[in-house]
């Protein structure tokens, strides 16, 4: 069993977090978001919501079975790759081309 300290910054307290419960225009789609960077997790709250009201919510969570895409690996060109790629089914699904 592998456990990994996770955060989410969010403007208010999350205590059980819901896959795709998040908004469909992401750049990488629905989900839930989170990294292993607390100061990470704490700027994109501010960023995202009120400054004064940024809270990072904390997690612990078991990679026993779960598949992760770590891009970090993969070089900058698959980031992209993975917000275009996300982006384009966006369009789509709005009757765009």
């Amino acid at each position: 069993m592998e456990i990994i300290k996770v955060f989410h910054g969010s403007d208010h307290i999350i205590k059980s977090p819901l896959y795709l419960g998040g908004k469909e225009d992401n750049d990488y789609g629905n989900g839930f978001y989170v990294t292993e960077h607390e100061g990470r997790a704490k700027s994109w709250a501010a960023l995202n919501g009120n400054s004064q009201n940024a809270i990072v919510n904390e997690y612990e969570l078991d990679l026993q079975g779960i598949r992760v895409l770590d891009l970090n690996d993969c070089g900058v060109l698959a980031w992209i790759a993975e917000v275009v790629s996300h982006k384009k089914k966006r369009i789509r699904r709005q009757g765009g081309k």
